[in-house]
């Protein structure tokens, strides 16, 4: 009787172990990212005794003349959207963001086809990041309160009133255990409220010093020479929605068409960041 017992355990626990795994491969890949993933590091990990493994990545800003926003499906086409994973894939849509992943052999054909719309490099930022922590890439201040709308990850409408703060977009690196010179990479927008500045008022509205916007979080792996492009679907220049706070930049900047030759001239304009990997320490 006893041995009957053991073995109905054993195919019970085998048929649970074969549905499990059935059901991870069959879930889509933009509903592979979880709030975990993301989140920050918990306070009570122990700080280990040795040196952190250290990511590196830089982060470059490019800002296009709005009136070129169609001219950047010609970058979206020599990159690849598969390798990402997105929080709600709907909702990134929704939101009018656009992402797409490359490697280093075309990286000099991605910057060459953002030159040839007009872009231009404002910014260069080079983070090291150990490994599992989070680093924010400031994006724009606010110095007053404003209402930002945006598509949450069920897909409704929501609104949250932000400000004063600083907007940015969060990225955060893990090495996958076991695997050489690969790491997870996950972004999203975030705004934070510095403590010194939060009014009385609004701390005992929100009871918190920053907002995620994880319903349009993505994530992908990484090595050394990979990247992404962000950016967004259309020209956004309204500042209440989440697309046009974050890329949007309605009151411009001076660019020079280099083709035409003719003197700079003032343009409404959208951000484009490209974030590549440099390095991932073994």
């Amino acid at each position: 009787m006893s041995d009957v017992l053991k073995i109905a355990a054993v195919s019970l626990f085998s048929c649970y172990m074969i549905g499990c795994g059935a059901s991870e491969q069959n879930k889509p890949i933009w509903e592979q990212v979880k709030i975990r993933d993301i989140a920050p590091p918990h306070n009570s990990e122990k700080a280990g005794t040795q040196e952190p493994e250290m990511i590196g990545f830089d982060v470059c800003f490019f800002e296009v003349p709005a009136e070129n926003i169609s001219n950047l499906d010609n970058v979206w086409r020599l990159l690849n959207i598969q390798p990402l994973r997105f929080s709600s894939y709907k909702a990134f849509v929704a939101n009018l963001f656009a992402v797409r992943f490359g490697q280093i052999q075309s990286l000099n054909a991605v910057e060459s086809a953002l030159i040839n719309i007009g872009s231009q490099k404002v910014l260069t930022i080079s983070l090291l990041l150990p490994d599992g922590q989070l680093n924010d890439v400031t994006i724009k201040g606010l110095n007053t309160e404003q209402e930002v709308h945006y598509t949450a990850a069920d897909g409704s409408t929501e609104e949250v009133t932000i400000g004063p703060g600083i907007c940015s977009f969060r990225i955060k690196a893990e090495k996958i255990p076991g695997s050489r010179g690969i790491c997870k990479l996950f972004i999203y927008p975030v705004f934070t409220m510095p403590m010194a500045i939060e009014p009385p008022q609004i701390m005992a509205r929100t009871r918190t010093h920053e907002f995620l916007f994880t319903s349009v979080a993505f994530g992908l792996k990484v090595g050394a020479g990979d990247f992404v492009l962000l950016g967004p679907q259309k020209y956004v220049a309204d500042q209440s929605t989440l697309c046009g706070l974050f890329l949007g930049k309605p009151e411009g900047n001076m660019f020079f068409d280099q083709a035409k030759r003719k003197p700079p001239e003032h343009k409404p304009a959208f951000r484009v960041l490209l974030i590549i990997c440099t390095r991932i320490g073994d």
